[in-house]
């Protein structure tokens, strides 16, 4: 049986220590947040002079809510993100117009069961799955019901699952669904915007070993 691939990002990065300790730690993917009403959030400047920093074969996520076409063109040119990562309202169009030069990730926020049929509402190059909270657009630390990942496990797009991912329930979340990716942002913090490399070590500690042991 082949071994079972899943990746990691890890989102939220500000600093560049941390991010170069999560690439020497073999993450796929750092995600820098645009969205000005993150705790997260992080200028194009300094994402500019982090991506200057680091090696080559990591990929860089830019993640936006309900930003315009214009702003994410702007970040895109200013920063060299390779892909883009929408959390808001954003229509197929706008899907469309960006995938012409670079990858796109739809996020949608799950509240109930029935909120996985959405995944057939986007085309995109993948659809990353978080928790609905009213009042954010992600980051809470909030986990929806994993049992509901069920209903896709055959669906054929890339899914990468978020909300409350941490090294001490990854197993639980393994156990019923295996995803393309999994994106990680609160629950390997010490606060918003800080990694906590303990949790990062074990967090990729526990993905190595469940691909191995299959």
């Amino acid at each position: 049986m082949p071994e079972v691939r899943i990746r990691v990002k890890i989102c939220g990065i500000t600093q560049l220590d941390d991010a170069l300790f999560c690439v020497k730690e073999g993450v796929d993917a750092l995600g820098f947040v645009f969205y000005r009403g993150s705790p997260r959030y992080i200028s194009p400047l300094a994402v500019q002079r982090i991506l200057k920093k680091l090696p080559p074969f990591v990929s860089k996520v830019g993640v936006f809510v309900n930003a315009s076409r214009r702003e994410i063109l702007n970040v895109i040119k200013t920063t060299g993100v390779d892909c883009v990562q929408l959390h808001g309202e954003e229509s197929q169009d706008l899907i469309d117009f960006l995938r012409r030069s670079i990858k796109v990730i739809k996020a949608l926020r799950i509240s109930s069961e029935k909120d996985m049929r959405l995944i057939h509402k986007f085309k995109a190059d993948g659809i990353l799955l978080d928790t609905y909270v009213s009042t954010s657009f992600g980051g809470t630390g909030r986990s929806f019901e994993w049992r509901w990942l069920e209903k896709v496990k055959d669906f054929n797009k890339y899914i990468v699952v978020s909300g409350g991912i941490t090294p001490y329930n990854i197993n639980r979340l393994l156990a019923v669904y295996k995803p393309f990716a999994i994106d990680c942002s609160s629950g390997v913090e010490e606060r918003p915007g800080i990694k906590d490399r303990e949790k990062i070590k074990l967090l990729m500690r526990k993905v190595r070993s469940y691909a191995t042991s299959r």
